[in-house]
């Protein structure tokens, strides 16, 4: 299965990025594929960093929901009790404004 999963990732045309595929505490496959710099053809390795942009805020939203489970918040929980100096202007939104962008809040 590791041979067949390697040889999909080398013919996806113009992939460039790092795999991981574990099956429990197993690594069934972990592989850089592709250059992370064309011009100077360095290939991607497993150390290679990637910049990932606003994909950030799906790990934010997964450990805020995460840390709502385990009952330290709430959604419902009003931002300024997280931030010191908060300003005025912030007082009403709350988490779950934040993480579904519809607090008001500018850039």
């Amino acid at each position: 299965m590791t041979a067949a999963l390697d040889a999909v990732f080398r013919t996806i045309y113009d992939f460039s990025g790092a795999v991981l595929i574990t099956r429990g505490d197993q690594v069934l496959l972990a592989h850089g594929y592709g250059m992370a710099d064309q011009k100077h053809f360095r290939p991607v390795t497993l150390m290679t960093r990637f910049r990932i942009a606003s994909l950030t805020k799906q790990f934010s939203a997964m450990a805020i929901l995460m840390l709502e489970h385990q009952g330290r918040l709430r959604l419902s929980d009003r931002i300024c009790r997280y931030i010191a100096n908060c300003p005025a202007a912030w007082a009403p939104i709350t988490l779950a404004e934040l993480l579904t962008h519809s607090s008001g809040m500018p850039d």
